[in-house]
């Protein structure tokens, strides 16, 4: 999808904020960042005053008509962003999935109509997107189809979008899961069981490898391992400890596992089933036998969900940063004319990039896990490889 520019010479350059995609944290500082911007704008002597319009639910103002945008100013934003302290997204969250044109036609006529009239209603002329690689694809399909030109802030605790070296949010999500790790510790301790910690990433397993290392095991799709493997290496650890915390990622998929819905979720992926009960059962049923004079209850092996309590966490400082000053970025691409792009983290510096160019797909290096601990290695790939160039 080429960039594009917004034609200029009109008293009013209006433009949507959208939150879209699942909740991460990181979102209000986003918007933030974007209504501060204009505000700087308005307060020089410049040819157009820029509106913040904010639309609500994500995705969803494009599917369903929202007949009372209201105004964003820098004043009524921070007042009403104190109740939630930061986490979640005032202006609320969807997942719906926009395909091509050919793929779901009805829905892009409904977009098509609904674009018409907040272009002939408000003057809106482009969006600024917060979201992960799901919003990216389904709002390019829906520009292609004649939709709002657009720039993006990368914001999804997955971390899974190609062309940028961190997404908004990830920060907090990893360190909301070592806190959840920490406490999970001590308390299979306690009660001498082992604990198995589902957490969020779709098609990447960036939380639970970056946030997950004081677990005994780290369990993701990246790096698949065998159910024996698994058995045997929390068996080891469970005698050695009395206890074990296991850190499956979502994209983890046991061997033998069948999922029985074999369906999608609202944003047109791929279930992922009862991952984690099923590796639950199976370490229960293998060492029930061996572990059992240890364990005071006969079920000792559970399990813990995660996904709502992570991607509800109040943004770190420097997600808060981030998100805010990528918010300000995008805003200023799109009052500069430039639209189209992706403000990406390079190193310590915003780059933006053409959304034609970025893509999802970004996974963790395999490389970087230590297949007989079952967790991250101790010591990186790159230091690795230098002393084996040195030496060889």
């Amino acid at each position: 999808m080429a960039t594009s520019r917004i034609p200029s010479g009109k008293p009013e350059l209006v433009l949507g904020v959208m939150t879209a995609g699942g909740n991460a944290p990181g979102y209000n500082p986003f918007v933030r960042g974007v209504v501060d911007l204009a505000k700087e704008h308005n307060s020089h002597d410049n040819p157009e005053i820029v509106r913040i319009l904010g639309m609500r639910f994500g995705i969803g103002a494009l599917l369903k008509r929202q007949d009372n945008l209201a105004d964003l100013t820098a004043e009524n934003f921070s007042t009403t962003e104190n109740r939630f302290s930061g986490s979640g997204s005032e202006l609320g969250n969807s997942r719906g999935f926009i395909g091509t044109a050919e793929q779901d036609p009805e829905k892009m006529k409904i977009i098509q109509d609904n674009v018409a009239y907040y272009r002939e209603q408000y003057g809106m002329r482009g969006m600024i997107v917060g979201g992960g690689d799901g919003s990216l694809m389904g709002l390019r399909n829906a520009q292609e189809a004649g939709g709002f030109p657009f720039n993006q802030v990368p914001i999804t605790i997955d971390d899974d979008i190609l062309g940028t070296d961190i997404s908004v949010g990830l920060d907090s999500a990893t360190v909301e899961l070592d806190h959840i790790v920490k406490k999970q510790i001590r308390d299979v301790a306690w009660h001498q069981r082992i604990i198995l910690i589902q957490v969020m990433g779709r098609d990447s397993g960036q939380v639970a490898f970056k946030g997950g290392r004081r677990a005994d095991i780290i369990l993701i799709g990246e790096c698949p391992v065998s159910n024996e493997k698994i058995i045997q290496r929390v068996k080891d650890v469970y005698l050695q400890k009395e206890c074990a915390v296991v850190v499956v990622g979502e994209n983890f998929r046991p061997e033998g596992f069948i999922d029985p819905s074999n369906g999608t979720d609202p944003a047109g992926n791929e279930t992922k089933g009862n991952r984690v009960q099923y590796l639950e059962q199976l370490l229960q049923n293998a060492l029930y036998e061996e572990c059992r004079p240890i364990a005071p209850e006969d079920r000792f092996v559970r399990s813990l969900d995660t996904s709502s309590i992570i991607r509800a966490a109040s943004p770190t400082p420097f997600d808060d940063r981030l998100a805010y000053r990528m918010g300000s970025d995008a805003t200023f691409l799109a009052i500069s004319g430039e639209m189209g792009y992706m403000v990406t983290r390079r190193g310590t510096k915003q780059v933006p990039v053409p959304l034609s160019e970025i893509r999802g797909g970004k996974q963790v290096d395999p490389a970087e896990y230590d297949y007989d601990r079952l967790q991250k290695n101790r010591v990186s790939f790159d230091v690795r490889d230098f002393v084996r160039r040195r030496q060889s």
